[in-house]
């Protein structure tokens, strides 16, 4: 058992390739007769790793290989990074822009232009208010009732 995980371990850090037939020991007893049968017909160790180039080449670990290199890299980040200051320039541009437009929209004074529709003040029965005529909310009426009863 300690020389199988001696194995293991070595083909994962790079070694040569351990004895595929040794790793593979069957539990059962039936298993052991089916392993102990087929083990005529299979080519032994040494000769299956010279009939197979990929088992003759040493074991290397596993990378995952992306596309391009460190130097393409750094192209692609320091690219996205001025997009990137440009994006934040227009946006505070835009910002600036917008806030400018606002200000001086609310620094005139506003004239209300809404016309009187008849079908807006109907009253089947005066409010239970001090104002009778004026809404909950409507102010400016509200100011006009106060001082036409001062």
């Amino acid at each position: 058992r300690r020389a199988s995980r001696a194995a293991k371990r070595a083909a994962r850090h790079g070694a040569a390739r351990p004895n595929v037939w040794s790793l593979r020991r069957p539990r059962t007893r039936a298993a052991r007769r089916v392993f102990a049968a087929s083990a005529v017909s299979r080519p032994t160790p040494p000769l299956y790793r010279l009939c197979t180039a990929r088992a003759a080449a040493p074991r290397r670990q596993q990378q995952k290989w992306m596309s391009g290199d460190a130097a393409e890299a750094a192209i692609e980040m320091g690219k996205w990074t001025k997009y990137s200051y440009g994006a934040i320039a227009f946006c505070g541009c835009l910002t600036t822009y917008v806030g400018i437009i606002e200000y001086q929209h609310l620094m005139h004074p506003h004239e209300d232009h809404t016309p009187e529709y008849s079908h807006l003040k109907i009253r089947a029965k005066p409010y239970p208010w001090a104002c009778p005529d004026c809404n909950l909310f409507e102010s400016a009426c509200w100011r006009a009732c106060k001082d036409a009863a001062n």
